[in-house]
């Protein structure tokens, strides 16, 4: 009985710190990577227009294509910078995830086998924390940036 209530505790700590996380960030992963695509394709589009329309303007050509040149420039640099921020996290979340799935696998199979000991379960919870706390860390440090 005891060990029956062991196992339901241990697969509910499964579904709710492994599965349902990956789930999640799947899902994150793929909205960033959706975010990424129209945010840069967006920017990169006006910051192509803005020469074209301001030489149109009559009066002042030349200080207008100076100018509008200058602001495509910055718009595609910062363009490229969003980008480069964005797949950062994206290979920051891919990478919890395989990480993630890769203790599970390790784990899991002595776990349904029932060959795992007590000291392999807590030593499986601890390196799953820990994968948890560094990704938390991680997050904290990016954002201080």
């Amino acid at each position: 009985m005891e060990k029956n209530q062991a196992k339901d505790n241990f697969n509910e700590y499964i579904e709710k710190r492994i599965k349902q996380p990956i789930i999640h960030l799947r899902k994150k992963r793929k909205r960033l990577k959706k975010v990424i695509f129209v945010s840069n394709a967006s920017k990169l589009i006006l910051s192509s227009c803005i020469p074209v329309l301001a030489s149109m303007v009559p009066e002042h050509m030349y200080l207008l294509t100076v100018i509008s040149i200058i602001s495509a420039i910055v718009a595609v640099l910062q363009g490229l910078q969003t980008w480069k921020n964005f797949e950062e996290q994206t290979l920051a979340i891919s990478k919890f995830i395989n990480e993630l799935e890769k203790e599970y696998f390790l784990f899991y199979v002595k776990w349904e086998e029932g060959t795992s000991t007590k000291a392999e379960v807590e030593k499986f919870v601890e390196s799953v924390e820990n994968l948890y706390d560094e990704q938390i860390n991680e997050m904290l440090d990016s954002s201080s940036n």
